[in-house]
């Protein structure tokens, strides 16, 4: 189907879908999506780093036969391009995951699922559908829930383990000044006292750093976390 669309107000760039972006969520919801640890200098290097790559012209070659499809874990897809795990994604769309996994599956590329979504395995799953999709790991030190979230990802389609390995302890500025917990599914699942107690302001200010074991030890027992039945 066809839309309307104004072309003198399309975003043709990624700052000017930035700056739609931060007039379109709260202010809170863009400062989590848009910042970074503590002074942002990873950010700031590794926005450097990738500004460094180009793309490398071959000139007299004919453009009939260009070709953007790689192989990845023997299967095709159609470009280079995969849905990076991005967490707690209710904060900017009620939808949240649900929406970009349908999105993933339209374009034939895989959804990679946040150990954090604001969705269960299961309710990320079914919206994918037939759709290619992964699952992004922080492993914990409770064995258990580590292993419950992996077999839930294999039981519902995920055909991949994405590990992250280099999450620590830090501080976003951003989100310390404006106050905001954007850990949806902890909410949902606590009671008002165990969330003042994981999440109490003087906790998020670094007096005693919240690590994501005990986050995620928080979810056991959970549907996020804990296999149905067991």
């Amino acid at each position: 189907m066809t839309q309307n669309i104004d072309l003198k107000c399309f975003p043709y760039s990624y700052e000017e879908l930035e700056r739609l972006a931060a007039e379109n969520t709260s202010p809170e919801a863009f400062d989590y999506v848009q910042s970074g640890s503590s002074t942002e200098q990873t950010l700031r290097t590794n926005v450097q780093a990738f500004s460094s790559y180009a793309f490398k012209p071959r000139v007299c070659t004919g453009t009939k036969a260009v070709d953007s499809k790689i192989e990845i874990f023997g299967k095709e897809y159609p470009f280079p391009i995969f849905f990076a795990p991005v967490g707690n994604q209710k904060v900017v769309h009620p939808e949240g995951e649900l929406a970009s996994a349908r999105a993933a599956k339209r374009l034939n590329v895989p959804y990679i699922a946040s150990t954090v979504s604001s969705h269960t395995i299961e309710e990320i799953a079914e919206a994918s559908g037939n759709g290619d999709r992964w699952f992004q790991l922080y492993a914990t030190k409770d064995q258990d829930v580590t292993n419950s979230l992996i077999s839930r990802a294999e039981k519902n389609g995920y055909t991949a383990i994405v590990l992250t390995v280099d999450m620590a302890p830090s501080w976003r500025v951003k989100d310390m000044r404006n106050q905001f917990l954007p850990a949806e599914m902890v909410k949902e699942l606590l009671t008002e006292e165990e969330l003042n107690d994981l999440f109490n302001y003087e906790t998020y200010l670094g007096l005693a750093p919240v690590k994501v074991d005990e986050v995620l030890a928080s979810y056991y027992n959970s549907p996020y976390a804990k296999e149905e039945g067991k």
